[in-house]
């Protein structure tokens, strides 16, 4: 169709798709190529529209996490409460949760590597906090945002267990030493470099005291 991302935005300034601005003075421009600038960065980070979280917590609502402020606004267009943190999925651990203090949440994963890393984030952060946590992700596309520009919903989500997520970041970060392998009498024999001292391939520090003969 000959659109440019610059086309996806309603209203782009310059190289800055999208800003989105915190009710603490934080301000996030979405610039072209997904790359992101802060002002107001100086505080412990809060919650995207913080007023209206705690507004929704107070009357019993369900708070929909997600994460991205697009995403927030994705979810506010049909009818739902939604936050995130500021600072990218990775930085979630960050974010001043307090307000969310006896909140039931639903929580939004995108479906790729760094959001199975975000849902571990979200679990171990709201642990003890939140009254109740679901963890989810959208049935169609990646995220939220294509979820419901497909026509889908916060009523049609794929459920799962937070702690399966949470696991599958987990051996996604850190995968499995199956020790059978690297102990079969038939296993490649590593090159050294000094054999029986520096294997091949590797970065290798030698430390000692002064003098020592290094």
């Amino acid at each position: 169709l000959g659109l440019t991302w610059r086309d996806l935005y309603h209203d782009p300034q310059g190289d800055t798709l999208a800003t989105s601005r915190y009710d603490d003075g934080r301000t996030v421009y979405r610039k072209t190529g997904k790359k992101f600038h802060q002002t107001g960065t100086d505080k412990t980070p809060t919650l995207y529209h913080l007023s209206r979280v705690k507004a929704a917590v107070a009357a019993g609502d369900t708070i929909y996490l997600v994460e991205g402020e697009e995403d927030v606004h994705s979810l506010e267009a049909v009818g739902a409460t939604a936050t995130t943190a500021p600072m990218g999925a990775a930085n979630f651990d960050k974010v001043d949760v307090t307000p969310l203090q006896g909140a039931n949440i639903i929580a939004i994963r995108d479906r790729d590597d760094m959001g199975g890393r975000w849902a571990e984030l979200v679990t171990t952060k709201l642990e003890g906090v939140a009254a109740s946590i679901r963890m989810a992700h959208s049935e169609r596309g990646k995220d939220i945002s294509d979820h419901i520009a497909a026509g889908g919903g916060p009523d049609d989500l794929t459920y799962e267990d937070p702690e399966s997520v949470a696991r599958a970041a987990i051996l996604t970060k850190y995968p499995r030493l199956y020790l059978v392998k690297v102990m079969h009498p038939d296993r490649p024999i590593r090159e050294s470099v000094i054999d029986g001292l520096i294997p091949a391939g590797v970065a290798i520090s030698l430390a000692a005291p002064a003098g020592a003969g290094k």
